[in-house]
């Protein structure tokens, strides 16, 4: 019963594990995201300025 346990708590360790890394990985393409659509808004705004 003692391996069970192990293995149980490990399988949990790594869906965590692996829960975190998507939580990233989301917030990090969020993030890329945002910065494209704050340079392309910027980028206009410094056309029309220019102009």
């Amino acid at each position: 019963m003692g391996e069970d346990a192990e293995l149980e708590e490990l399988r949990r360790r790594r869906a965590l594990e692996l829960q975190q890394r998507m939580t990233q990985d989301q917030q990090a393409d969020a993030e890329r995201k945002l910065e494209i659509q704050k340079q392309a808004l910027l980028r206009r705004i410094l056309t029309q300025e220019a102009r």
